[in-house]
């Protein structure tokens, strides 16, 4: 989806695009779909800033969503263990096999709503208000995100009430009192840590293919350690875009790299589980499951082989796009800022 479109600049969205708020030249656009998964039918709003008389937001608990995800990894993990259990018994069937790969993959999605869950931040509930009607804003249901963007609506309803009164002859005082009032809306910036990020994720990128081709057991260890080090990193740069005023696009491959390393990690998971059960030699010590990761091409098959070239093709992707996308928003904020520092040097020659 678009983030600009015409004159409207897009500034938070629903869970599948199923909602989204976007800021126009005068007005406020709320567009609210109903559906399953995807929106089968869209209404829209428009809230007029000279009409808007409130914007609240409110706090809720998180709770029950850090239980929900936590009971569904408890179960899905349990279910596995059970499964492995019995595979030591009676041995691996097809069958199981599939048991193995949906719980896993089910533990993993859990796990990753978890993790997400937590990284987004504190939950809310946030409604605007006219004269009219009071309608609650479903895009804005995470703390952090709606006062930034509460933030940045306050500076257009004020300008808009202040020009109103303007026009009407309301009085130069209290205009000049509500524009010192104004709250001053965070400006755009990458967040170190996810530049860092971006960098890192191109090395794990490089040296995932390398490990998949060498079959080096000192390559592999290596990467896998570095793969741990590297979802810290990421987990440190989406709570750093998630309290900052990020560009939509670096939080967006932030994301996306979240869930090229899940699903790597699901992988290897499944793999190593299927492997190992076939050969218990795998098991054994520290270097059983490196030398089962660095037998991919032997043990993993066609199949095998060519999801990890995928996922590790992906991730080195994400990283070199992630990079230039940085540099590009790096180098737009600091003309912008250049802009700005000339324009105020020179009202004060002025």
């Amino acid at each position: 989806m678009k983030t600009e479109f015409d004159n409207y600049t897009r500034v938070a969205k629903g869970g599948f695009g199923m909602s989204s708020l976007w800021l126009g030249e005068d007005h406020l656009v709320y567009v609210r779909g109903t559906g399953l998964m995807m929106p089968y039918s869209e209404e829209y709003k428009r809230y007029r800033y000279s009409d808007i008389q409130a914007v609240s937001i409110a706090k809720t608990s998180r709770v029950a969503g850090i239980v929900l995800f936590s009971l569904g990894l408890i179960s899905c993990v349990g279910l596995l263990a059970l499964v492995l259990w019995q595979i030591g018994y009676e041995g691996v069937t097809a069958l199981k096999a599939v048991f193995l790969s949906v719980l896993s993959f089910g533990a993993l999605a859990f796990a990753a709503g978890l993790v997400s869950h937590l990284i987004l931040g504190p939950t809310c509930i946030c409604d605007i208000q006219t004269s009219l009607s009071r309608d609650r804003l479903r895009p804005l249901n995470r703390y952090l995100r709606a006062q930034q963007v509460v933030e940045r609506l306050e500076g257009l309803v004020r300008q808009s009430q202040e020009e109103l009164l303007g026009n009407r002859g309301g009085g130069g005082d209290s205009v000049g009192d509500s524009r010192a009032a104004t709250t001053e809306v965070e400006a755009f910036q990458v967040p170190r840590s996810a530049s860092i990020n971006f960098g890192v994720f191109t090395g794990i990128g490089v040296m995932l293919i390398l490990a998949l081709m060498l079959e080096s057991i000192f390559l592999t260890g290596t990467t896998l350690a570095l793969l741990m080090g590297c979802s810290l990193i990421l987990s440190l740069s989406l709570i750093a875009s998630m309290k900052r005023a990020t560009p939509d696009a670096i939080r967006s491959m932030l994301w996306i790299q979240l869930g090229l390393l899940f699903l790597l990690t699901a992988s290897g998971t499944i793999y190593y589980l299927l492997v190992a059960i076939q050969n218990p030699e795998y098991t054994i010590g520290i270097t059983g499951p490196l030398e089962a990761f660095t037998a991919i091409a032997a043990e993993g098959g066609v199949v095998g082989y060519l999801t990890f070239a995928v996922l590790s093709l992906g991730i080195l992707v994400s990283g070199i796009s992630g990079s230039v996308i940085a540099t590009r928003w790096k180098a737009k904020i600091a003309q912008v800022e250049a802009g700005s520092d000339t324009a105020d040097s020179e009202r004060v020659n002025g």
